[in-house]
């Protein structure tokens, strides 16, 4: 064998290694480390508050509140600790929200020795406008300064700007708290709208059971105490709030708890004091208690409450309240009003464009004096007018015409009583009636009373569209009325009535202007009196026809009641000068007529009542009556030029023979005169 055939074994080579892959392993390693590096990063920042933050924290909350928001005088100016991890929760030596930029106070809160916890979904409510809800907010001292201004712009609210409203906002629109604690703190309140200034200096421990844990943390009494001074509408003010421990307390069969509260307030003579509970510190509390309250006008209790109440006299009341959110609701169990005596249930809406306000007012007694105030009337000693001649009377006070548009009103009337003020007239029994307030304009329609047998109804209306002047129309009727039994002057003791018969008529009358003096000067329409089934005493007869034998005659056997076949007056009112187209009164006996006018706008009369005999009289001075003056004071007089020849001839004959004398006093009487008037009346009617 050759060598060339001999070869040696060959080994095979081995195949090549993969590369080593290292990059994932190292990935993941670099990741771990840098999540446990943010973890302890947190973690300590956690753990030291993160001083760092404090300013973005700062520039964050200004921009959310579009506030200054700082942790000292300014902004950048002091440092707190912050904690980031299920919230937002800030310790501060000093926190100061900013006021408005429309304000001219330094701030809006200053806090010492501040907590505040906020969660981060309700911080995103908040920069869209929506209420604040803050968890806690604690502070060991706190000043604030909060206002509103004559356009209805408030300090208390945040995020974007909001369209002024018509309503007062409240003080926690825009605020609601889970936990608010307070050692001692001094709130200064300036409201134009209202004409209100004020200092509160406040301490306090309260939580919202439903959201708040049982028990908070600090060295505060659990409640409240707040007191207030100050001024409303330039009258004094005082106020004072308290509040115990929270407790137990069914509200609407829920089961909530609630914290009782007892307030106090005083504004010049008036006074309110509630006793009852709140559930929340917020807008949307559940208020609930029994409250009294007098004064001396029930308008001005219910301004600040944007409420339109009439201006009334003394007034003093109480029953039971509750208040939820944009709704109270309102039972008056009595309320004395000067001699009146009402009560009613009510409940009053802010959640509408226009506030509404629905009830039913009703009681034993309402007297027609106490309304008095609402056209004008003084009271407590103030003029009747403030115009410089005395004998005006009526009152010219101006309407308060803005207030009608405060609030919608829909009001049933139901009142057993109602006294018009006179011994000598009788009361109503009942008054019913349905007041409604739509718009500026005031209606009662439905109008319904009774009294002397008879029934009284119709419509009123007041339009305060337009606030140069109110447009005012009535049209009222009175139906089968015992006139001697609603006037009882006409029914003197021991002789026959003066009057009687059943009296129907109807006026439909306007008038315009900013007073009760102003629209009935501008009184315009018809008026129309009926006496149907009438006497008239015989003595009144003869005395308004100045017959002298006749008159001694009747005194003599006494009086007696003439029947009287028709009565009538047709009064046409224009321009506030009632002037009586057809007044006449015919009995068998004689035909009285009234003639002249009645101004309302000079508030002055000039009237005259002739007497037409139907028969013969030996011994007369037949002439008119005449009534003449001012409203406040008529003065009764007798047409001296129509008496004087009379009177001459009966001197002059007297002195050729006293017999003679009665010649020129004698009427045969004046049936033509008599029988058209008599023909006049029986047309009419």
């Amino acid at each position: 064998m050759s060598d060339e055939q001999v070869q040696p074994p060959v080994t095979p080579a081995p195949p090549p290694s993969s590369p080593r892959r290292t990059g994932p392993r190292v990935g993941w390693w670099l990741g771990g480390v840098l999540v446990v590096g943010a973890v302890g990063a947190v973690a300590y920042g956690e753990h030291r508050g993160w001083p760092w933050l404090s300013a973005p924290v700062e520039r964050m909350l200004s921009q959310t509140l579009r506030r200054d928001v700082s942790f000292g005088e300014a902004r950048g100016q002091g440092q707190a600790r912050v904690q980031l991890i299920g919230g937002i929760r800030v310790w501060a030596d000093q926190l100061r929200i900013g006021a408005p930029e429309w304000s001219k106070t330094p701030f809006m809160v200053s806090a010492e020795g501040a907590y505040l916890q906020v969660a981060y979904h309700d911080l995103w409510r908040a920069y869209r406008g929506k209420p604040v809800l803050v968890e806690q907010l604690k502070a060991r001292e706190l000043v604030a300064w909060l206002e509103r201004t004559a356009d209805n712009k408030a300090s208390w609210q945040f995020g974007p700007p909001r369209p002024s409203q018509p309503g007062a906002p409240s003080l926690l629109d825009g605020l609601h708290f889970d936990v608010l604690q307070l050692a001692r703190g001094e709130i200064h309140y300036q409201d134009t709208p209202l004409a209100l200034q004020s200092k509160t200096e406040v301490s306090m421990s309260v939580r919202d059971a439903r959201r708040a844990p049982a028990k908070v943390d600090g060295d505060v009494a659990e409640g409240l105490r707040a007191q207030t001074l100050g001024s409303y509408q330039r009258l004094p003010l005082k106020a004072l709030l308290t509040s115990g421990q929270l407790a137990p307390w069914l509200l609407g069969g829920d089961g909530r708890t609630a914290w009782p509260i007892d307030f106090h307030l005083n504004v010049g003579r008036a006074r309110v004091d509630f006793n009852g509970s709140v559930d929340q510190l917020s807008a949307q509390a559940d208020v609930l208690g029994t409250f009294k309250a007098r004064g001396p006008s029930l308008a001005a209790m219910g301004e600040p409450l944007g409420v339109t109440l009439p201006t009334t006299g003394n007034f003093d009341m109480h029953g039971t309240v509750r208040h939820r959110g944009l709704r109270t609701f309102v039972v008056v169990k009595g309320a004395e009003i000067g001699s009146s005596r009402l009560r009613g249930e009510f409940a009053f809406d802010r959640s509408l464009r226009v506030p509404m306000l629905l009830g039913r007012l009703g009681g034993s007694r309402l007297a027609l004096a106490d309304l008095g105030p609402a056209v004008g009337v003084p009271t407590n000693g103030q003029p009747t007018s403030s115009r410089s001649e005395d004998e005006r009377v009526l009152p010219d006070r101006r309407f308060d015409l803005p207030s009608l548009a405060v609030m919608n009103a829909n009001v049933v009337i139901d009142i057993a009583q109602m006294d018009l003020g006179s011994d000598t007239l009788a009361p109503l029994e009942p008054l019913k009636g349905h007041l409604v307030l739509d718009q500026s304009v005031l209606t009662i329609s439905d109008l319904q009373a009774r009294t002397a047998q008879g029934e009284l109804s119709g419509r009123l209306a007041l339009d305060g569209r337009q606030q140069s002047k109110a447009l005012w129309n009535a049209d009222l009727s009175v139906n089968n009325v015992v006139i001697e039994n609603w006037i009882k002057a006409l029914k003197p003791a021991g002789r026959p009535p003066y009057l009687t018969g059943r009296i129907n008529g109807r006026a439909l009358v306007k008038g315009e202007g900013q007073s009760t003096a102003a629209i009935l000067g501008s009184l315009t329409g018809p008026v129309q009196v009926r006496l149907r089934d009438g006497t008239l005493s015989h003595l009144a007869v003869e005395a308004a026809g100045i017959d002298v034998a006749q008159l001694l005659g009747v005194w003599i056997k006494g009086d007696e009641s003439l029947n009287v076949p028709c009565a009538r007056a047709d009064i046409k009112a224009f321009n506030g000068t009632l002037t009586p187209e057809l007044f006449v009164v015919n009995t068998k006996d004689s035909s009285v007529w009234v003639q002249g006018s009645l101004s309302l706008k000079e508030e002055r009369m000039a009237l005259q009542a002739r007497v037409a005999p139907k028969d013969f009289s030996l011994l007369t001075l037949r002439t008119p009556v005449l009534v003449n003056g001012p409203l406040n004071d008529p003065k009764v007089s007798i047409k001296a030029s129509a008496l004087l020849p009379r009177v001459a001839g009966a001197v002059a004959l007297g002195f050729l023979n006293p017999v003679a004398a009665v010649v020129p006093l004698i009427d045969p009487g004046n049936k033509d005169i008599a029988r058209q008037a008599d023909q006049a009346c029986e047309a009419a009617s």
